[in-house]
């Protein structure tokens, strides 16, 4: 587990527009990273109205809603959050696995940046220290997302001036 992780400059995300998509299983947990990524977008600049809310019932939910809202272009970057934690069977890495591979194939098919938060554990302890202990998951989910919508700006920017040189050019 890495604890070295990037620095973010305040206001510099005014203009960019999230989502979060939290699962409700765990909900007080995957509540605290929701709070944390909020209040890490609000002190980057971002305005309550660039953030978009949506709950699914559990993790394995969350690819389709991702999908919806990336196709629809509604968001720069969508956050994923859920918490899955270790059980009798091995259920949770179905989820954890299944998840992550739907999300990477979303963000790679749409083009939208989305942020994988969906934490896996083997036990709630673990949950509590990256949920709302010592371990901020949801910060840096939240810094993440930040540095990849101004990835996703930067390409966006020169596809749309490429565009237009190609059509004035034309």
């Amino acid at each position: 587990m890495s604890l070295d992780k990037p620095t973010l400059k305040k206001g510099v995300s005014a203009s960019f527009r999230f989502a979060i998509i939290a699962s409700c299983y765990n909900q007080e947990l995957v509540n605290q990273l929701v709070e944390s990524v909020k209040k890490t977008l609000y002190f980057s600049g971002v305005a309550d109205a660039h953030i978009h809310q949506w709950q699914v019932p559990g993790a394995n939910e969350i690819p389709y809603l991702a999908a919806r809202v990336a196709q629809n272009e509604l968001v720069d970057v969508i956050i994923c959050l859920g918490l899955v934690i270790a059980g009798d069977t091995q259920h949770h890495q179905h989820i954890a696995q299944s998840t992550s591979q739907s999300l990477q194939h979303i963000g790679f098919k749409t083009g939208v940046p989305l942020i994988n938060g969906i934490i896996t554990v083997n036990n709630i302890q673990e949950a509590q220290k990256r949920c709302g202990g010592k371990i901020n998951r949801g910060l840096e989910f939240a810094e993440a997302a930040i540095v990849m919508a101004q990835h996703h700006k930067h390409f966006s920017s020169q596809v749309l001036s490429a565009d237009k040189k190609a059509y004035t050019n034309g």
